[in-house]
């Protein structure tokens, strides 16, 4: 039987100057599995052991709180008590992969390509990204939802007309920005202020944006863009043709740059996968959602054990794939 999300996780609260931090929050027994902020904050840190803690705190109606500064010390984790109870693959694979993600986080840069949040939210939340509050600058693609062939779109043409006032408009219906012109959602804006004087706050915001983008990526010795490709119909070889566009504008843009493009296609918990090995382009590997009508973004769902398995298995298979390691065995 499928694992019904909790619907009542209580709120966390943060200690004042702590700029991050990953706290269990729980019911008693087996009442529900609930992380209020799932963070993952050093990467070097053991975080098999660390997610056997928080697996301990939810079976025993416990709660257990860490705070980082941001620099690398994970404080008071040789006081959380520890457990094998957590599923022994996922201890397994978490175990070996935590050095190969320290490695690998301070290797490559990091850049989402959309089409949503999924990108930039779990390699934070897996330590192979730093956080806004540890300095990170964000991107066009990383809180916005773009379709695959509108990312593509904007990448050919450099994001000329992305944030002209004549391709924007407010969805009433949704009460939300949008680009007519390149299918874009501005999901994180609300219309009330950055649809304001003719759209300058969105445009401030995402002009700061793209400059961002382009400099960080101009400034990184390897980058690895990822991107997230939701199949809605299990599609057979879903966004093949879009994802070859996006990787023919990344080398024309960046043709002696040292990088990597992964697209993570996910599909319905119960559809069977048909997709041809990995591309010549890019690299793409196809994976389930873990429960029916699975919403990756709602924490009823990403903080249930299913949902933290299915993240450590795309986390593991980047990190796999850029070590160099088969991701596919």
């Amino acid at each position: 039987m499928a694992a019904t999300p909790n619907t009542s996780p209580a709120p966390a609260t943060r200690p004042p100057g702590c700029t991050s931090s990953v706290a269990a929050g729980v019911g008693g027994g087996n009442a529900g599995f609930a992380i209020r902020f799932f963070r993952l904050i050093d990467p070097g840190a053991n975080w098999g052991d660390k997610m056997s803690a928080v697996h301990e705190a939810n079976h025993n109606g416990g709660m257990i709180s860490v705070y980082s500064d941001c620099k690398a010390t994970l404080t008071n984790i040789d006081s959380v008590p520890t457990t094998q109870t957590w599923h022994k693959d996922g201890q397994q694979r978490m175990d070996a992969s935590s050095a190969d993600t320290s490695e690998i986080s301070k290797k490559y840069k990091f850049v989402s390509l959309g089409e949503d949040c999924f990108p930039r939210t779990v390699l934070t939340r897996w330590g192979l990204k730093p956080s806004a509050e540890c300095g990170e600058k964000s991107h066009p693609f990383d809180l916005a939802v773009h379709t695959i062939t509108g990312i593509a779109g904007v990448l050919e043409a450099r994001f000329e007309g992305y944030l002209d006032s004549a391709n924007l408009f407010v969805s009433e219906s949704e009460d939300v920005i949008r680009n007519r012109h390149h299918d874009v959602c501005y999901n994180h804006e609300s219309p009330e202020i950055y649809a304001a004087n003719d759209y300058a706050e969105l445009r401030a915001r995402y002009n700061r944006r793209i400059g961002n983008f382009y400099s960080d990526i101009d400034e990184a010795e390897r980058v690895v863009f990822l991107i997230h490709a939701q199949n809605p119909n299990a599609t057979p070889n879903y966004a093949d043709e879009d994802l070859n566009r996006i990787a023919a504008a990344v080398r024309k843009t960046w043709p002696r740059k040292n990088y990597h493009i992964i697209s993570v296609v996910t599909w319905p918990a119960d559809a069977e996968i048909s997709v041809t090995a990995n591309k010549r382009n890019f690299i793409r590997f196809d994976i389930n959602y873990p429960l029916p009508g699975y919403i990756w973004h709602d924490q009823q769902w990403y903080a249930t054990p299913e949902g933290v398995e299915f993240e450590k298995i795309v986390i593991d298979r980047i990190v796999k794939q850029l070590a160099g390691q088969s991701a596919f065995a």
